[in-house]
């Protein structure tokens, strides 16, 4: 892939970036029928009846202002750690942390009921993680008010 027009910015973030985004626009006016929403849903008791949703929750959203915070966080801290693992152990890790989160969900779902769950809120998590990991001396500014 050539340069990016915006320097910071790194491809499998671009890449997660644009495929929720364009989930999120479709949802909204072309498959706006509950049931689409629902086919992609992650329902922990229902896991391995629907095992696409191990990863299509991740790609889905609450509304604008869900994928607006996970888009933020996951473009102010993956573009490094993108860099830092290489681009292909970065999208194996972002699937890996987000299909984590929906097993650790199944998981507990045996001691406790899990209510459905979208977003890729896990994903991001565990790049947020592996940032502290990988860049602890970087100094991160997380709320920029006085």
């Amino acid at each position: 892939m050539g340069t990016l027009p915006f320097p910071r910015l790194s491809p499998w973030v671009v890449r997660i970036v644009v495929v929720a985004a364009a989930v999120q626009l479709l949802l909204t006016t072309v498959f706006t029928a509950p049931v689409f929403r629902d086919a992609l849903t992650f329902v922990p008791a229902l896991a391995f009846t629907r095992p696409w949703t191990f990863v299509s929750y991740i790609f889905v959203h609450g509304g604008l202002l869900h994928l607006l915070l996970n888009t933020v966080v996951l473009i102010s801290l993956g573009p490094s750690v993108e860099r830092r693992m290489g681009s292909g152990k970065f999208l194996a890790y972002f699937l890996y942390c987000g299909i984590g989160a929906a097993a650790f969900a199944v998981a507990l779902n045996v001691i406790h009921p899990v209510s459905p769950f979208i977003g890729m809120s896990g994903a991001v998590m565990g790049v947020a993680i592996a940032y502290a990991f990988v860049l602890r001396d970087r100094e991160l500014l997380i709320f920029a008010f006085p």
